[in-house]
């Protein structure tokens, strides 16, 4: 024997209250000299007797009546016949927004935490030959079973292995699919449940389609919405990570640009934003951002040092909002040993002006270029440089000009 509202118990110590009034107004005698009074003794001690018997009988009676009234508030249940007080089977389509706003912490958990929580003690409630189908819906809809409607515990465990999605809210495909379900059960009772945090955007995407098959499903079957989710979210996301550098050398500290937007619709204070290098967190390193205002985009200024030449990977996380999907951010940076240059010289004038000004920052900035004419520039040639300059080439023939072109492939 279990009980849904555990809590009412405590109601059961009202049975107390009866008892303290028992001996609180209980009948106090006065003795008061009478000559006479020996003639009565007998009877008094008998009506007496009845009077205790009567009080004593009110009392357990006034006590029973409390607790059972706790019980009944209780509301038990029976594991061995679930849901026996409920009267007829019904068929039941439960459908869950599995969105990404259901991520959204509220307390302890999360909304999504809440609808499956809501759910399992629906099921509970459901009388006896009853049967369930489940549906998920973001932007699309999903009927995930049980394979046998009737089978309570099949669909507890679907229940309990639901995975949300990234996809935004639309509740039409999964209320239309709802619908369709319910007009092939069988049950002459048929009940709707949507587990949702029933954010704007899930109502308006599709609202006439939304608003139609609500009113059909309404004359056929009973629904009720469950929010799992109240008021706005506080969301940030990092959008992009920017070098303030052109070229980045091995073990080299660099200044990064870490952009952050409040997609949300409400401020969110005290966000904090970190950088690390290749996932070693010994690299790692923070900074606060103040009040970000919703759509505002807010750069948040940090420094990282470069390992060796090679691919690095940059990782920008967040947190101080509610929603955890969109707090990362990985960049791949190639970390250069040295910059090579390709230049396919056409024959300028000042050929020599251009190399030497490549060869002069060659030890600050680690260049090696190599020149090639038109006529030598082929595909292979491009393999691992970094830039290509075509300088004063002639990309088609012209008979009135001797210039070379480079080939085709």
């Amino acid at each position: 024997m279990s009980f849904l509202s555990p809590l009412m118990l405590w109601g059961s110590l009202a049975a107390g209250i009866p008892i303290a009034l028992h001996f609180f107004f209980r009948s106090r005698y006065r003795t008061v000299p009478w000559a006479a009074m020996k003639f009565l003794l007998e009877s008094i001690e008998q009506t007496s007797r009845r009077l205790r018997f009567q009080e004593l009988l009110l009392l357990v009676v006034r006590c029973l009546l409390l607790i059972v009234l706790a019980l009944a508030f209780a509301r038990p249940i029976s594991s061995a016949s679930r849901g026996s007080g409920r009267g007829d089977a019904v068929d039941a389509v439960f459908l869950f927004d599995v969105s990404y706003s259901m991520t959204a912490r509220d307390g302890a958990g999360t909304r999504f935490d809440r609808a499956q929580a809501a759910a399992l003690k629906v099921l509970e409630e459901l009388p006896p030959h009853s049967t369930v189908q489940i549906v998920t819906c973001a932007d699309r809809a999903a009927v995930l079973g049980p394979q046998t409607p009737g089978n309570l515990d099949q669909a507890a465990a679907i229940i309990k292995n639901l995975r949300l999605t990234s996809l935004a809210t639309d509740l039409a495909p999964g209320v239309v699919e709802a619908a369709s379900i319910l007009q092939r059960g069988q049950a002459a009772n048929k009940e709707l449940y949507l587990f949702s945090d029933l954010q704007r955007s899930g109502w308006q995407r599709q609202s006439g389609l939304l608003v139609q098959t609500f009113n059909e499903i309404k004359e056929k079957a009973a629904v009720t919405l469950v929010r799992c989710g109240a008021g706005p979210v506080k969301n940030l996301s990092v959008v992009g990570i920017v070098p303030q550098e052109r070229a980045a050398a091995p073990e080299q500290r660099l200044g990064f640009a870490v952009l952050v937007r409040n997609t949300g619709t409400i401020p969110v204070d005290d966000a904090v934003v970190s950088l690390t290098v290749d996932g070693d967190d010994k690299t790692t390193e923070t900074t606060a951002l103040s009040s970000v205002a919703p759509g505002e985009t807010r750069v948040a200024a940090l420094t990282a040092k470069l390992g060796k030449a090679g691919l690095a990977v940059l990782t920008a996380r967040l947190r101080g909002d509610e929603l955890d999907g969109d707090n990362r951010f990985d960049q791949v940076l190639k970390v250069h040993d040295h910059i090579d240059i390709l230049v396919v010289d056409g024959g300028m004038e000042n050929r020599a002006s251009l190399v030497d000004a490549l060869h002069s920052d060659l030890a600050r900035q680690r260049v090696q270029p190599s020149v090639v004419t038109p006529r030598l520039a082929a595909p292979a040639l491009l393999d691992k440089k970094d830039i290509v300059i075509l300088a004063n080439v002639a990309l088609a023939a012209d008979p009135r000009r001797l210039a070379e072109v480079p080939p085709a492939d």
